[in-house]
């Protein structure tokens, strides 16, 4: 035989019998709040400590607590993805004009590229370059097959990216385009 929802609310000892959902959540809440006098702890027989009056202003601090929890949650996405393609931007923009061109990635590339290049061979292998490239990229990428790239290579690669993540055609990207999957992807050669 199973009990109906009505019947095991009218059993807890938490929860009054005919309450509305708005005060079950602050009656729930209550109870994890510490100890102060009209706090909705509930007394012996499972009712709360409260009169009517109380119950208004425990709702009310309740209401405030939850939603000053919830706030943070409430910020955007975008809000987030911004800052990483700004970042980006600011670092490689020598020209400070608020956009990529082609021989700014270039440039921050070949740095990128020497910063990387540990064992003084000239090239990078899938190890030194620290995922920023897949496997089928760097087959892609490497035309001799011999499993590295030079720095012309990657300067290529950096070069088929950009015009990957521009598809207006004018020779910059900016802070919208670099937010696209390509211009992540071009992005992270350039870091």
């Amino acid at each position: 035989m199973s009990r109906s929802p009505a019947r095991m609310c009218s059993r807890s000892p938490i929860l009054p019998q005919r309450e509305s959902g708005l005060q079950t959540f602050a009656v729930r809440l209550a109870i994890l709040l510490p100890d102060y006098p009209g706090s909705g702890r509930p007394d012996r027989i499972g009712r709360p400590a409260f009169s009517d009056g109380v119950l208004t202003m425990t709702l009310n601090r309740t209401l405030l607590l939850a939603a000053l929890l919830a706030a943070p949650l409430a910020l955007p996405v975008s809000a987030e993805a911004k800052p990483k393609a700004d970042r980006t931007i600011a670092a490689v923009d020598t020209d400070s004009d608020g956009t990529i061109d082609l021989a700014e990635a270039k440039a921050a590339a070949g740095a990128v590229f020497d910063k990387l290049e540990k064992d003084a061979d000239g090239t990078l292998d899938t190890k030194e370059l620290q995922g920023r490239v897949s496997r089928k990229d760097m087959k892609q990428a490497d035309p001799d097959n011999d499993g590295t790239l030079d720095k012309n290579e990657y300067l290529a690669l950096v070069e088929a990216r950009f015009k990957l993540a521009d598809p207006d055609n004018d020779g910059t990207l900016d802070a919208k385009e670099m937010r696209t999957p390509a211009g992540k992807a071009l992005a992270r050669l350039l870091k």
